[in-house]
């Protein structure tokens, strides 16, 4: 029962994919008609809508549980195509990484670990292809739209435990870049701080990220977030990921050496306790 439900998502996933198509095509097929085009345009456009199509013809054909993965390969290249594409175009980048993540949550529960296996393996991101640069270079635009959705899309990439270890395959620039935003430029409650702390939640699964964590400053951060937050409203998603956080981070045993050292950070949560 559970096989056939992941076909019939596989194939619905489809059937979106193929719909978004051809409403392009028809968009586009108005355009030329309202404006001289060559054939040499005709042809280039319509083996282009062949392409497209046959990715998910071969999809329906395919039987068996491989066609889910076969789907997600199709879609997570496609958006890997358009991102590098449009790397210096910023309506492009949020265009494909908005899409993709629109796809990941029409997904069912049980078929989003499967996505993002695929990204990993499909090395959405060129982690593993240029390093980290191509996405700290993404990173580092300046269009708070492209940051909200590579944050979210990224937020989707960790949510697994190979998830995270893929943002960290070269070391840890990426997940320091990203707590260094979070430490340094986001306003209580914003956005872009949500979409931080929830991804920094997210690779606190890994207890080899402690230490990172501890050098950082990020204890003393999320307390300080925690007392702000008796005096002024803050948007409950940012303290629910803090204290979640929080809670990751004390379970290592090197959190709990730094603490004994540091024991007014211990009286200050026990007061945010007590306040609250």
């Amino acid at each position: 029962m559970e096989e056939l439900e992941q076909q019939h998502n596989a194939v619905m996933q489809s059937v979106r994919q193929i719909f978004g198509i051809g409403m392009s095509c028809v968009e586009e097929l108005e355009k030329m008609m309202e404006n001289d085009v060559t054939e040499e345009y005709i042809k280039a456009f319509t083996e282009k809508c062949k392409t497209q199509l046959m990715k998910y013809d071969k999809v329906l054909k395919t039987e068996g549980t491989d066609r889910s993965e076969l789907h997600f390969e199709n879609l997570i290249l496609e958006h890997k195509r358009k991102l590098i594409a449009k790397r210096k175009n910023s309506e492009g980048i949020v265009e494909a990484l908005l899409s993709l993540r629109v796809n990941v949550l029409q997904l069912a529960p049980e078929l989003k670990r499967n996505f993002v296996d695929e990204i990993v393996r499909n090395d959405f991101f060129s982690i593993a292809e240029k390093g980290d640069k191509f996405l700290l270079d993404l990173l580092e635009m300046p269009s708070k739209s492209v940051k909200h959705a590579l944050y979210a899309m990224i937020s989707v990439t960790v949510s697994t435990m190979r998830g995270a270890e893929y943002l960290i395959t070269n070391g840890y620039t990426i997940f320091q870049r990203i707590m260094d935003v979070l430490l340094k430029k986001q306003q209580d409650g914003s956005v872009g701080q949500r979409f931080c702390i929830s991804i920094l939640q997210k690779m606190s699964i890994k207890e080899s990220l402690a230490g990172v964590f501890i050098k950082s400053g990020m204890i003393e951060w999320i307390i300080k977030l925690l007392e702000r937050s008796i005096l002024a409203e803050i948007h409950i998603y940012s303290l629910d990921f803090a204290s979640a956080l929080l809670v990751n981070i004390l379970h290592s045993n090197e959190t709990l050496d730094y603490l004994e050292k540091e024991t007014s950070l211990v009286k200050a949560v026990g007061l945010y306790c007590n306040n609250r």
